[in-house]
């Protein structure tokens, strides 16, 4: 059977293909008279089934757009969060698409998703604390959620990690292997989350008696393995302790200590949030707090899928708890 096509529609309703695709995207130009003859031609062939038809008679496009990060070093880290947003996307029929985010503005894909009407809701990642891209979305009333919180003085929706219970839990197992100066890498200072764990740092020091707490987030925007490296041969020297936000750079931080003839889990004891739930690519040595990314993405899909049918609900902030690996027991509890 021949599919139709958006041409078929634009010759039974007499009008241009151009002019269909108009209708298609909701443009003001076209006439109602014109929009109801599109609209009639799409049900006479049964085109009513393509989502751009269901954007005609509806509004909505039934899509979702995730915007991605371009400098995340972490591969693991997308596909993990993409995986749990698809499978619980596609329970109420929506479809992801995948908006990289322009280098030269950090509003660019949103507007541009905004003025083409690609999408019915967005999901952003790595928030800032005064986060344009959230404020901008906010002001436009377009349905989005975010992966990470901000310090924006509006509600919105936000799925994060428990940044207290790992700075917690990390401090204190550490301080258990006998560690009493501990180090706590931050992420770079732009970062939300970078604030909320300098805060929280001061609390948990009050809790850990037994051992200093030391924030240290002194690094470039831009950091790699490399900076890491330098870091635990130059300063790392000056504590037995280290809690790393992200598994991404412990390999750098293993390498400049043992530069430093430092020997892991003996005289230097290393802490870290793993992204995922295997911690095969780190040393047995280090303790391993995971982060549950597929379970983080299909809360973010719940949450903006909850705002778009239903907008009366409270809006969805969520703090998924670490998952701690001990290796005497090889589980995750």
């Amino acid at each position: 059977m021949k599919s139709i096509t958006i041409k078929d529609v634009a010759q039974l309703a007499g009008v241009s293909t151009a002019t269909v695709s108009r209708a298609l995207n909701r443009d003001a130009s076209v006439k109602p008279k014109t929009q109801h003859l599109i609209e009639d031609a799409c049900k006479r062939l049964g085109y009513s089934m393509d989502r751009a038809a269901r954007r005609l008679r509806t509004g909505q496009t039934q899509v979702i757009a995730f915007l991605m990060h371009r400098e995340d070093p972490s591969d693991k880290f997308l596909r993990q969060l993409l995986l749990g947003i698809t499978d619980r996307l596609l329970l109420d029929d929506y479809h992801l698409i995948i908006i990289p985010e322009q280098e030269i503005s950090e509003l660019g894909s949103i507007e541009y998703l905004k003025k083409s009407r690609t999408c019915d809701g967005v999901i952003l990642t790595h928030t800032k604390q005064l986060d344009v891209r959230v404020q901008w979305l906010a002001a436009q009333q377009v349905p989005f959620i975010t992966h990470g919180q901000t310090a924006h003085a509006f509600n919105h929706a936000f799925v994060d990690y428990d940044h207290h219970d790992f700075l917690t839990g990390a401090c204190k197992v550490l301080s258990n292997d006998g560690a009493s100066r501990i180090a706590v890498l931050l992420p770079p200072i732009d970062r939300f989350d970078t604030q909320l764990m300098a805060r929280q740092i001061k609390l948990i020091d009050e809790e850990v008696t037994e051992s200093s707490i030391t924030a240290v987030n002194n690094f470039p925007p831009d950091m790699k393995a490399l900076d890491l490296t330098a870091w635990a041969i130059a300063a790392g020297k000056d504590f037995d302790g280290v809690v790393c936000y992200t598994d991404i750079f412990v390999n750098g931080l293993i390498t400049g200590f043992r530069e430093s003839h430092r020997r892991i889990g003996d005289d230097i004891h290393i802490a870290t949030r793993v992204h995922g739930l295997s911690s095969s690519h780190l040393s047995d040595d280090v303790r391993s707090f995971h982060q549950d990314l597929y379970e983080d993405g299909r809360l973010l899909a719940e949450g903006i899928v909850t705002q778009l049918k239903s907008p009366s609900i409270e809006t969805t902030k969520v703090l998924s708890k670490p998952k701690i690996y001990f290796e005497c027991e090889k589980v995750l509890v």
